[in-house]
């Protein structure tokens, strides 16, 4: 076991100018970096998105000895830091399944300096176990609030954690960072009911260059129409912008109904392929596109300065993602522009998705019992992380060819294809060229429209007790219920929205002024 050990050839100013071209920290940093070095050993930091947090792991992690572990949710949020940290001549590395580079960095562990891993890699046994082998005296948390709005839903690796964490520093002296931007009430009393954390800092995250406004219409397409012209008018302008949605077909949505007159828009979500998504955020990032229409999947640390405009084209899913997303814009410190633009439709589908979630829950684990899997995608995931479902791994296809006339070339291929009643989904996918989501929504337009009709075992059932997974799934339930009311009231306030945000977070500011729609309305 090796003990914890500074570089003390190096302060952290001498390395901040070195790595990062800066003559020194902002008070914030300064305070956070001291605490961690010279006494904190668990410290949780909340600041404002644009506040610097990477330096707050990048510096102690370039002054401690051994390896630094980042546990950070999301694999373009690993890409990006790794990018970024490489052209500042720092040796960094990622870990996915997608890169399958472990067996490499473990040959060439004393070369790297900084490693992120997902909460799924850090519980991994195998990873774990040879984590305890390695020098390693410090671990960060990144985007913390993940713990709990993550491993409340569907990534239970979340909350085996600091189980893990905890197991880890019994047997080693190991000083541990937790950073969020957005930790509200229930997420800053979950995160500090789970984890002792000796020192907390909370910064405010109230940000005077970001001008809020939320604009509801009647129907989807006055909204769409709305934001459409909103587009035409920033491309013309050479400005950058991101667009947030809930689902990926609103992103490509946006993106055919918008990128042949905007030559620089893009879309992006979970299922491009790598190479693709690495190819957008490098593009974004150099200014070869200058908006992109994306799920939550793409920002989460994206190091881009200079975005001045972030739009929501549907309801966020909770405050906590919103302030997240609008805190992308304006980082440089210049005035930006967020937006949300909604419909009463929108609102009312969602309120009625979420009234009628327990009494769905309920329906589709019964029905689970029964042997039927749900047709409802979220509660499927749901499913799948409590383990109550398992996938089958290229799971055969059972067709029934009806029609074989299709106007369309690509799906007259398919067709051709399934005449192998062999066939399955991942092979399909490898004789198109395309992805094997493009294959699963091309079968179900073909069964829409009576081409063809077809059954597929995808999942197998496992053991569970019904009344203890209610009991979880409706505890889980209630906190989306009580997050969706907090979103619906931070809408229909017509107080300063700053205010609102600040008060959220566990900060008391006054009044904007005029950088919120409802403050400009009081002034005129």
């Amino acid at each position: 076991m090796k003990s914890m050990m500074l570089n003390t050839s190096n302060t952290p100013k001498k390395l901040l100018k070195k790595y990062f071209n800066y003559d020194d920290f902002r008070v914030n940093q300064k305070e956070v970096i001291n605490s961690i070095v010279n006494s904190s050993n668990n410290t949780l930091v909340i600041m404002p998105t644009g506040g610097g947090k990477s330096i707050l792991y990048t510096i102690p992690a370039l002054l401690f000895n051994g390896v630094t572990i980042i546990v950070s949710p999301l694999i373009a949020l690993m890409q990006d830091q790794v990018l970024n940290l490489k052209s500042r001549n720092i040796n960094a590395e990622y870990i996915s399944s997608e890169t399958n580079n472990f067996n490499n960095i473990k040959e060439h562990i004393e070369d790297i300096k900084i490693i992120f891993v997902s909460p799924e890699r850090f519980v991994n046994e195998s990873f774990f176990l040879w984590l305890k082998t390695i020098d390693n005296s410090f671990i960060a948390l990144d985007e913390a609030h993940t713990f709990t709005e993550y491993g409340l839903s569907f990534r239970a690796s979340y909350r085996l954690f600091f189980i893990k964490l905890i197991e880890l520093q019994k047997e080693r002296n190991i000083k541990f960072l937790a950073l969020t931007a957005t930790a509200s009430d229930f997420i800053y009393k979950d995160l500090t009911k789970n984890y002792n954390f000796n020192k907390i800092f909370k910064f405010d995250i109230f940000r005077d260059n970001l001008e809020i406004k939320i604009s509801i219409f009647e129907t989807n397409k006055e909204k769409n129409k709305n934001l459409y012209s909103k587009l035409d008018n920033i491309y013309e302008k050479n400005k950058t912008c991101l667009i947030y949605t809930l689902s990926r077909r609103e992103a490509e949505k946006i993106y055919y109904r918008n990128g042949e007159r905007l030559k620089k828009l893009r879309y992006y979500h979970s299922k491009l392929p790598s190479k693709e998504k690495e190819k957008l955020l490098k593009g974004f990032l150099k200014d070869e596109i200058k908006i992109i229409a994306s799920t939550t999947a793409f920002g989460m640390g994206i190091d881009k300065s200079d975005v001045r405009y972030v739009f929501h084209s549907q309801l966020p899913t909770s405050v906590e993602d919103y302030s997240q997303q609008i805190g992308r814009a304006g980082r440089d410190g210049k005035l930006s522009f967020v937006e949300m633009f909604i419909s009463q439709e929108d609102i009312a589908e969602r309120k009625k998705r979420i009234l009628n979630n327990k009494e769905n829950l309920k329906k589709d684990l019964d029905s689970l019992k029964k042997g039927i899997i749900s047709t409802d995608e979220s509660i499927k995931n749901i499913f799948l992380i409590r383990n109550l479902i398992t996938p089958i791994k290229n799971p055969q296809l059972n067709i029934k060819i009806i029609n074989n006339s299709t106007p369309y070339p690509f799906l007259i291929k398919l067709l051709k294809l399934l005449k192998d009643n062999n066939t399955s989904i991942n092979i399909l996918s490898k004789k198109l060229e395309v992805n094997s989501w493009i294959i699963e929504d091309a079968l179900s337009y073909l069964k829409d429209r009576k081409n063809i009709d077809f059954n597929i075992k995808k999942y197998k059932i496992n053991e569970f007790d019904f009344d203890t997974e209610l009991k979880y799934l409706f505890e889980d339930d209630n906190i989306k219920i009580e997050k969706f009311n907090s979103l619906i009231n931070y809408i229909e306030t017509k107080k300063c929205r700053h205010k609102y945000l600040s008060k959220y977070f566990l900060n008391e500011i006054e009044d904007c002024g005029n950088i919120c729609d409802n403050c400009k309305a009081e002034d005129d």
